[in-house]
């Protein structure tokens, strides 16, 4: 694996040139990608469509994204993970460019799918390119220094596609994003290549190869946080625009920064006591957060809703990463990795398309009161991964 002849034996470090390049990769990757994130159900609106259509095409990105996601996952735990990832980083500035492109919704959908196939080699690889430098008794504590790479790009990222949207229209922001992924490319050349994990000399490809089942329950407690991430980042927008709520935007950067101060404190608490003492918490932090937004008619509740998500999303999502990357055997997190993103594509991509949908025939409130129910879902699949494991 990428990584696995240049970690010092019993080194307790975290920061190495190496991880380094990860971190700002992640980071590089995520203000990116999320300057455009807000604006996709925008864009499609501007073109005339409805609200229910922007919310499909910024959600059906995350479903394609589950198609492709096994897929990715076996290959990273058999190729050049470096190669790989610099392919992945191509394919997403070329959907970039297609977007700034693109005449029609049409072409913004095939896009999208090209999107989301980068998108899946992205996440995947890179969370397990980082891991390899990284303690093995230290990893929830590193997967949560990733997390706040991916956490910085998401406080700067919609706000400055906002911003520039405004300068210089969404087409710009689209040649911007193009511009940022392009770096990751640069940034990739002074990695080691990665030797083959483990060599496929056959051609039968059983269940446990695409799919780590172990981890699927977790996948689904992350699929519920997901599904209030894709509902917010889609619709929270449109619903201040509706609601003539300024600085909606603030929402991002709030629970961003908060995020970076909260990540590697939970992943501390998840390597020493385990993951109950922060999830628990994070699910009802969550639903409190999406009520706010529900209810939101001032700028006041957007910033309370921010702040409870910290807890909320932004502790969740990071604290069942780093214990399903810890459950995995290291040849396997791949896979592994794969599975866990696997319920941030369903979550996300059903969260911005029933979103739409619920807001064009009920209204902003029914969307966001959705969320809790997911919720509910999540928190008990968790509990039975915690009944299987106990």
């Amino acid at each position: 694996m990428l990584g696995a002849q240049k970690k010092p034996q019993g080194d307790e470090r975290l920061l190495n040139p190496y991880f380094a390049v990860c971190l700002f990769m992640q980071f590089v990757y995520m203000v990116s990608f999320n300057m455009t994130i807000p604006l996709i159900a925008n864009y499609v609106v501007a073109l005339g469509h409805s609200t229910a259509m922007g919310g499909f095409v910024a959600g059906m990105f995350s479903l394609f994204a589950l198609v492709f996601r096994p897929l990715v996952g076996f290959v990273a735990d058999h190729v050049d993970k470096k190669g790989l990832l610099m392919g992945g980083c191509v394919i997403a500035v070329a959907s970039f460019v297609g977007y700034a492109c693109a005449p029609n919704v049409a072409m913004l959908v095939a896009f999208r799918i090209l999107h989301a196939l980068a998108l899946c080699i992205q996440t995947t690889v890179l969370a397990v390119v980082a891991t390899g430098f990284v303690p093995t008794k230290r990893l929830g504590e590193g997967v949560g220094y990733v997390g706040i790479a991916a956490t910085l790009g998401l406080a700067i990222g919609p706000s400055l596609g906002v911003l520039i949207a405004d300068c210089a229209g969404l087409r710009a922001v689209f040649w911007g994003s193009a511009s940022a992924m392009a770096l990751t490319v640069f940034l990739l050349v002074p990695l080691p290549s990665a030797a083959k994990q483990r060599r496929a000399q056959h051609v039968r490809i059983t269940v446990g190869d695409l799919i780590c089942l172990d981890a699927l329950p977790l996948s689904v407690a992350v699929m519920s946080f997901a599904f209030c991430a894709g509902l917010t980042t889609s619709l929270i927008v449109l619903l201040g625009s509706e609601r003539a709520i300024e600085g909606v935007t603030l929402f991002f950067f709030i629970s961003s920064i908060g995020m970076v101060a909260a990540r590697p404190f939970a992943g501390r608490i998840v390597d020493r006591k385990g993951l109950a003492p922060v999830l628990l918490p994070s699910f009802v932090f969550e639903c409190v957060a999406m009520m706010c937004v529900a209810f939101a008619h001032s700028l006041a509740c957007i910033i309370a809703a921010a702040l409870f998500r910290i807890v909320g999303q932004g502790v969740a999502q990071i604290s069942l990463q780093g214990q399903i990357l810890k459950d995995a055997p290291e040849e396997h997190r791949g896979v592994a990795a794969s599975t866990f993103y696997m319920g941030v594509d369903v979550g996300q991509g059903f969260g911005a398309m029933a979103g739409g949908w619920v807001a064009d025939a009920w209204g902003y409130t029914a969307a966001y009161a959705t969320g809790p129910v997911l919720l509910a879902m999540g928190f008990l699949a968790y509990l039975f991964w915690r009944k299987k494991v106990m």
